[in-house]
This record gives C-alpha cells, sequence and structure tokens, in this order.
C-alpha cells in the first residue's frame, strides 16, 4: 500500500509555510509518519531553507526530505508562478522504496557527478526502478548525465527536470535531508512491484510533410529530400492558413522522428528541438540536437492551442494506460515556458491532469530543462510537460 498527501503554503515566512504544508499533506494522506517528503520552494526562502526542511522534518517524522528550488510550484491545489510558495508530497509504503540523493559537482571533474550518479544506481536500483533527477542547470551538463546513465546502467526510466531560480542570480539550488547545495543533483530512486506511467507533453503540432536528411553536419540541417532545409521550412508554413503562418515565425521548432522504421508517423513519435539559427545564403537551419543523413523530420509549430492539444492527447494515452487503476500520486515538471506564459490563465495543466484523473496527490514544479523518456531513450527537453 502506498498513502501519500500533499500540501502546499503561500506564506512568506519559511517556518509557517512548513507548518501549513506538511500539516495539509499529512492529513491528506492519512500518515501518521512519512517515510520520505518530496519538496519544491521557491527562492523566496533562499535564506530560510534550513529552517524550512528541519519543520518539515519535525512535522512529519520523516527522516528523508529530498527537492529543489523552482520559480513556480505546483501541486493538486494548483501552479503557484509568482511569490511565495512551497509544495510537499508526504509519502508513506511497506512496498515502495525510495532512496533519495545529492551529489556536488566538481569544477576539476565534469565527469565527476555522472560517476556519483552511476554508483548510486548501481548500488540501490531494484525491479521496477524509476529515476527522478532534479539537477542545478549552471555546474551540471544534464544531457551528458542522462547519456551516461543511458548507456552504462540501462533502460531505467528518468524524469525531474532542471532546478530553477532568479535568472540573474545565476544559481539555482537542491536538497537532500539535512544538506543544501547550488552546484549539484538531487534525486530519488524509486523502486518496488509498482507500475509507473510516464507522459511526454512537448507543446507542438506538426506542419508540412515528415522528410529524410539529405545532407547535415553537426547541429546543422544542410537538405531535406534533397532540397535546401529552408526551403522546406517555407513549403511548411505555405500549408499553414496566412494569418497562422505570419504568427508561426517566432513559434517554430523541428521534429526528429526517434524510430525511422515506424510507418506512419504520429504525435509523440518526434523529439522536439528548437531551431537556433537559419543560413538564409546556404539555406541551412541550426537546430539544437545533434542530426545525420537518413533522419525523418517534420517541422513543428507550438502555440496555445497545439500545447493544449497535446496536453490532452497524452493524458488520454496515459489514461488508456492505466486502465481502472487509480494512481497513488503524480509528479508532474513544468517548463517555465509553459504556464501563464502560453496560457494566459493559471493552473492549466493541473486543472486538465485533475480532469483525467481526478484528486490524486500531485506536486512539481517549473523548470529549465524536463527530463523523460521519448521512445526507448530518456532525452532533455524544452517547453515540455511531463507527468
Amino acid at each position: 500500500m502506498i498513502a501519500a498527501g500533499v500540501g502546499h503554503s503561500r506564506a512568506p515566512d519559511a517556518g509557517a509555510a512548513a507548518k501549513e504544508a506538511i500539516q495539509t499533506a499529512m492529513e491528506r494522506g492519512g500518515i501518521s509518519k512519512a517515510d520520505i517528503l518530496i519538496t519544491f520552494a521557491t527562492p523566496n526562502y533562499s535564506s530560510q531553507y534550513p529552517l524550512l526542511l528541519e519543520t518539515l522534518r519535525q512535522g512529519s517524522g520523516a527522516s528523508n526530505v529530498v527537492g529543489c528550488s523552482g520559480m513556480g510550484i505546483l501541486t493538486s491545489d494548483g501552479e503557484f508562478e509568482e511569490g511565495p510558495a512551497l509544495a510537499v508530497l508526504a509519502l508513506s509504503s511497506d512496498e515502495l522504496s525510495a532512496v533519495p540523493f545529492l551529489f556536488n559537482a566538481n569544477p576539476d571533474d565534469p565527469t565527476f557527478i555522472e560517476g556519483e550518479v552511476l554508483q548510486f544506481i548501481r548500488s540501490n536500483q531494484g525491479d521496477g526502478s524509476i529515476l527522478v533527477l532534479l539537477s542545478d542547470i549552471f555546474s551540471v551538463h544534464p544531457s551528458r548525465l542522462i547519456q551516461a546513465v543511458q548507456e552504462r546502467v540501462g533502460p531505467i526510466p528518468i524524469v525531474g527536470a532542471a532546478a530553477s531560480a532568479e535568472p540573474t542570480a545565476g544559481r539555482t539550488f537542491q536538497w537532500c535531508n539535512e544538506e543544501i547545495t547550488e552546484q549539484g543533483v538531487a534525486g530519488v530512486l524509486f523502486s518496488g512491484p509498482f507500475t509507473a506511467s510516464v507522459g511526454v507533453a512537448q507543446g507542438c503540432k506538426p506542419i508540412g510533410e515528415p522528410y529524410i536528411i539529405t545532407k547535415a553536419q553537426g547541429n546543422l540541417v544542410e537538405e531535406i529530400a534533397s532540397r535546401p532545409a529552408l526551403d522546406v521550412l517555407k513549403e511548411a508554413l505555405d500549408s499553414l492558413p496566412p494569418d497562422e503562418a505570419q504568427k508561426a515565425l517566432g513559434s517554430l521548432f523541428v521534429g526528429i522522428a526517434i524510430d525511422e522504421l515506424k510507418y506512419p508517423l504520429t504525435r509523440g513519435d518526434y523529439l522536439v528541438r528548437n531551431i537556433t539559427g537559419i543560413d538564409t545564403t546556404s539555406g541551412a537551419i541550426g537546430i539544437a540536437e545533434h542530426v545525420r543523413v537518413g533522419q525523418t523530420v517534420q517541422f513543428n509549430l507550438r502555440d496555445r492551442q497545439s500545447a493544449q492539444d497535446d496536453m490532452e492527447e497524452t493524458l488520454k494515452e496515459m489514461t488508456q494506460a492505466v486502465k481502472d487503476q487509480s494512481p497513488s500520486f503524480g509528479l508532474y515538471f513544468n517548463c517555465l515556458g509553459r504556464g501563464l506564459r502560453i496560457y494566459d490563465k493559471p493552473n492549466h495543466d493541473v486543472n486538465v491532469i485533475k480532469s483525467f484523473f481526478g484528486e490524486i496527490p500531485l506536486v512539481g514544479f517549473m523548470g529549465n530543462a524536463e527530463f523523460a523518456p521519448v521512445g526507448k531513450r530518456n532525452w532533455v527537453h524544452n517547453y515540455t510537460g511531463v507527468l
């Protein structure tokens, strides 16, 4: 059995916020003593993080507390993107193993933290494991870390996000139990006889047609279907209504097919990446991913409606996957570029999740990048919601 409860607070004082949030979480979960707390807090409390964590431990009896900073946090109660906010998920279970961790980056050894995480997984991995990563974005290279786990440990699902804080500060916070760092990676390894369902909403819709890359170098797509990549992009834009094509200019992405042998390709079969630049002379397009000849690509458009549609389609697939089972709890990692910035109204994604899954205990935050598997590999994403 898994008992879970969530609570939040917007109190400006860290001690008061922690007391309110943990009391709510323990009561909702019917928990007398928690095994572990997963908590996210805005940087408004950064000078009081030690007090916040100690108060949470005292109020729950939990010896393990893990989490990170977020510019916005969320629970089943809503998404809180402005001002102080604390979110906490309390868990108690006799069948769920939840082992937290925190490792500091070594500026003299860029691969140090990868070795620490790999050794931790090998020492603690059990049946049905899923790894939650909460990484700094300035001192840790998330894509390299995730690739190292993928190659040396195997196909363990990785979910999570890069911690966020004030952009001008150039630092984020990660914590585990009594230790707090600004240059590391925290997280928790779940193992046990449970089923984990992961949904990835990349917030885009394909436009134009899928074609094969016929000339590429590094992250430059030079030719698609033996034509300059820019010509294919213009053709994709021409397929849109004129008013929509004009609005699309600042919201274009490239989708790279995960499985080149799959046909036909549909929503969810692409890894969506930013367009980083366009060379109008050669017609080459730069994207935020290394590419090679033979890959199938299709241009994508990201706007409010496509993000909403993709979220709903993702949740439909998840409800079909879990069938009649009621999830014990959920983690939701949302991009800072979503939320109010794209929907222009509060609580959009949380409300959509609840419309499919009801009042499940849900906790998460808005990060600088999101981690989740697509196809059979783990990836770093942007502008994505990971449930």
